[in-house]
């Protein structure tokens, strides 16, 4: 087992002078003490218009500039959303490989469809279509990270005549592809196209190792067809996790993070009624979390006396 950190640029209300930068600055500096505590990846989020949930719209030059400050942890692009209404596949396959040159080919690129209204509206991608979409572009940047000169496509969605796209990745035949998985259809799905599955979701020990299996079972058999162009058979699942010497003072420094972070989540895609710029979202959480299962003197798996199970009552978890 590897450890790792994922990150997703969370700046609840109010914002300060100068909050922004403190956050990337503060970003970058725990990338770097994880690299020196020798954990194995730093993955990024990629999001867009969700405020305070995520300032995360550019990982790819966050990551540049950290991979400057750590010189041997692995660098993931945690969700990039691949349907053409967030950019051409090109530019995915530039990005991709100039940040794969300028780390010394330490890049995994995870992909995704995008799942936020708040997204989708505003470039124009069709729910009903996404997964389809997502499909076709990732074997069109699989092929441009490899193809030397790219051969052209005329897909659906994807369309370029040839050209030779530059620069070219360190890794060959390309950097190790995964898919963000909420569910676990789309574990399965991983699976079925050779695709490392990063599991965004929580879940519970007995859940994990049942998706595990069938993950491990389904990569390893004839239902496994490749999206690119070589297989990457790794399950990574991201978890809540405050550290400290004394439990109690871990459950006080991080229990309002964890918990706004998956309310927040909730809020833009579930039950969440957005005003851009208007809704304040750490104030609605403040006056809403106990209604919904966040409690803050509940950290249920440590605290006995608590009656709310937060993993099977929250907005998130529903």
């Amino acid at each position: 087992m590897r450890f790792g950190l994922l990150l997703g640029h969370q700046l609840p209300r109010p914002w300060a002078p100068g909050a922004e930068r403190a956050l990337f600055e503060e970003g970058l500096e725990l990338v770097a003490l994880a690299d020196g505590l020798g954990l194995d990846r730093a993955w990024v989020l990629e999001h867009h218009f969700l405020e305070e949930f995520s300032h995360s719209s550019a990982p790819a030059l966050f990551l540049a500039a950290a991979s400057q400050r750590a010189p041997r942890i692995r660098l993931g692009l945690a969700n990039t959303p691949l349907p053409p209404g967030f950019g051409p596949a090109a530019r995915v396959a530039e990005q991709v490989a100039t940040l794969d040159q300028i780390s010394g080919g330490r890049v995994d690129l995870g992909t995704a469809e995008a799942i936020t209204g708040a997204e989708l509206g505003a470039f124009g991608v069709d729910r009903e279509t996404k997964q389809a979409q997502w499909e076709e572009v990732l074997g069109v940047v699989a092929r441009m990270l490899t193809e030397l000169p790219f051969a052209g496509v005329d897909g659906r969605w994807a369309r370029m005549p040839a050209r030779t796209v530059v620069p070219r990745p360190l890794q060959q035949p390309h950097p190790p592809l995964w898919l963000a998985c909420s569910r676990r259809d789309t574990i399965r799905t991983a699976a079925e196209k050779g695709l490392g599955a990063l599991s965004l979701a929580p879940l519970e020990p007995s859940e994990a190792g049942d998706w595990v299996g069938e993950y491990r079972e389904t990569i390893a058999s004839e239902r496994c067809i490749p999206a690119g162009f070589a297989v990457d058979a790794r399950v990574a699942v991201a978890l809540p996790l405050s550290l400290h010497e004394d439990e109690d003072e871990a459950i006080e420094r991080g229990i309002d993070g964890a918990h706004f972070w998956h309310y927040a989540q909730a809020h833009y895609e579930t039950f969440g009624d957005h005003r851009p710029g208007r809704t304040d979202l750490w104030e609605e959480f403040a006056a809403r979390r106990s209604a919904v299962g966040f409690a803050r003197a509940c950290a249920c798996d440590v605290r006995p006396d608590c009656t709310i199970h937060t993993s099977s009552s929250t907005p998130a978890a529903a």
